[in-house]
Formats: structure tokens, sequence, C-alpha cells
């Protein structure tokens, strides 16, 4: 939903925002009254189960790491399994699937996209399938 400048300044500007709420008939008074506490208490409800959902999460976060520590598993323990976690996730998130193939000795990749290289296009015609030469890169990796 786009809002115009206008618009945005007249809701933002309580001056601006009275005076046109005074210009409104009773009957569109009433109405606008109606839609904006309709709106805020939608929007209360919406920051109340925001608020019980991290709530629950924290109690689950608590509960794992109290059976960690029951388990044995120390403090830095804990903190570097975490920093490990957190670690995998980042080289996830900057990686990508590409297809790797070798060529004299060489490593190659594809992605995928364009024209297949000739050596790979050979291993395929050879009876290799494609998806056994998937594999992951980083992100930064350069890749035909």
């Amino acid at each position: 939903m786009s809002t115009n400048k206008s618009t945005k300044t007249t809701i933002n500007n309580k001056r601006t925002l009275k005076i046109a709420v005074n210009q409104l008939s009773d009957r569109d008074y009433d109405r606008f009254k109606s839609n904006v506490q309709e709106i805020i208490a939608l929007n209360d409800e919406r920051r109340n189960k925001l608020k019980d959902a991290e709530r629950r999460r924290e109690d689950e976060i608590d509960d794992v790491l109290d059976s960690f520590k029951e388990a044995g598993f120390s403090d830095d323990d804990i903190r570097s399994c975490v920093r490990e976690l957190r670690r995998k996730k980042r080289l996830k998130e900057n990686t990508r699937v590409v297809y790797a193939y070798e060529d004299q000795g060489e490593t190659f990749y594809w992605s995928g996209y364009g024209e297949m290289p000739s050596m790979l296009k050979a291993l395929v015609d050879a009876g290799h399938k494609l998806d056994d030469l998937k594999t992951e890169v980083s992100a930064e990796e350069k890749v035909v």
C-alpha cells in the first residue's frame, strides 16, 4: 500500500491532523474514529502476539540452556557451540550451488547459466550425472 506525501504529512503532524479531523462531517468523524480505534486495537493485538512469541522463544532458549548445563556442558562449551553454529549459518548464507569439474588437474566451476563448458558437456555425455557434480562455493568464488 503506497501512501502519498501529503497523507503522511497530515497523519504525522498533530496540528494538520487536527485541522483535517475538524473539517469532517459528524458521520465521517464517527467512521474515522471507529476505523482508527479498530486499527489501534489490531495493532495492539499484533504487538502483544509478537511480545508473547518472543517471551516463549526466550523461555525455550532458557530450557535448552538448562538442559545443556544439566548434561554437564559448561558455559564455554555452549558458547563455542553457538559460535560454530553461527559461523556455519553465515557460511551457508554466503555460498551458492555450482557444478564443479576438473580439466588437466585444475578445478573449474560452472554456475548453470549460459552455455555449458565443453569439458563439462563431455563428462555428461560420458554418463556422469550433472547432479553428481553439484557443489557449494563461497559467493566470492569466481564462477563461469
